[in-house]
């Protein structure tokens, strides 16, 4: 049997066919599979804070531990990862951790950002439960800190995130995400139902996008979270950007409260940039929730469902004041940012949360 040049070109052409159509299967079939594995991780994350709520009446606080200097203390920061170690792993890390090595690391760990020989080994553990599968950043490496792809919800709020309540003063009020710096929030406290409301969102380490992973200094951002956005024009970030110059990115510790670490906010769309006002990884700013799957996220609200959420949410007005007033006084404020500002906070006064993929 005798082929034609043009009968072996167009076999060459089908097999090249094939073969391209059936690695993007493959690709394709893996990154639901990684997919699957994130919500399962996030499924355990909520199921953890449930179980925390059975045993101390109260969810975790975002950012908290033991006060004092970072030497003999972890400073208020630590994460509310922390509390969850012996609810998701049977291993004697957790109760080595609250008995600390004194006099060198204390109990409970010296602060998240301390290095060098007081620093607490247990920062470097890698935690599963805490990584999507779909993220790009390497494993760290030996003596770095844990990552986590996973944050708490902090809320629509912008400069007062970072706001520590106090009960008995009235201008010192709870924020309006489920959770917060060194405050205990309860399931009676979520106004807006466990299932309108946000316990966790992803956060990429290193993604396709440049601006995942990073966070930008911008002034005025309490005023227009427009301001953030503007940084980046699709493909590159403006001439004269300037970021925050932590060594580590965004997730880099899940030991560190510090939202820049382990927080996000629900004020500009999900796999927007993140923007802060100064060079430190300390400070309030907008938190973009982020992901490594392309054009979503995926979410954990507090009664146990999971959802995809889509870039093009409805995310309101980024021109709108942030409600940091509202938050402070105590008043009921529908969120200026649509739906994915009200998922996020506790008592917006949204009864019943609709999407756009829901009939």
């Amino acid at each position: 049997m005798h082929f034609k040049l043009r009968d072996i070109f167009v076999l060459t052409f089908a097999v090249a066919l094939l073969f391209a159509l059936a690695v993007t299967f493959v690709s394709a079939a893996r990154e639901q599979a990684r997919m699957m594995q994130c919500s399962n991780n996030l499924k355990q994350l909520v199921l953890a804070i449930h179980n925390y709520h059975d045993a101390y009446k109260a969810m975790p606080c975002a950012m908290g531990g033991t006060e004092g200097s970072p030497l003999v203390s972890n400073a208020g920061s630590r994460s509310g990862f922390v509390s969850f170690i012996p609810l998701l792993e049977a291993s004697p890390f957790y109760s080595n951790l609250m008995t600390g090595d004194p006099p060198r690391i204390p109990p409970g760990g010296s602060a998240p950002w301390i290095a060098g020989p007081t620093k607490a080994e247990f920062w470097d553990h890698v935690i599963p439960s805490f990584v999507c599968p779909s993220d790009l950043a390497p494993e760290p490496k030996a003596g770095e800190y844990g990552a986590t792809n996973y944050a708490f919800c902090w809320g629509d709020s912008v400069a007062s995130i970072l706001d520590i309540a106090d009960l008995n003063v009235p201008d010192k009020l709870p924020t309006r995400g489920p959770f917060q710096a060194r405050f205990y929030k309860r399931f009676s406290d979520i106004k807006d139902g466990l299932s309108n409301t946000l316990s966790f969102g992803e956060i990429a380490r290193k993604a396709p996008s440049p601006k995942h992973g990073v966070v930008a200094v911008v002034q005025g951002i309490d005023q227009s979270p427009a301001l953030c956005l503007a940084q980046f024009d699709g493909a590159n970030f403006v001439r004269g950007t300037t970021f925050v110059s932590s060594p580590q990115r965004r997730g880099g510790r899940w030991c560190d409260g510090r939202p820049y670490y382990s927080g996000f906010t629900t004020v500009l769309a999900p796999n927007s940039l993140s923007c802060t006002t100064t060079d430190d990884d300390g400070t309030w700013g907008i938190y973009s929730s982020s992901s490594s799957h392309k054009g979503v996220i995926q979410v954990g609200f507090l009664d146990g469902a999971c959802r995809i959420i889509s870039n093009s949410i409805d995310c309101g007005s980024p021109t709108a004041v942030p409600p940091d007033t509202a938050q402070r006084t105590g008043e009921v404020l529908e969120s200026p940012y649509g739906v994915w500002g009200a998922i996020g906070t506790i008592a917006s006064g949204d009864a019943k949360t609709t999407f756009d993929d829901e009939p």
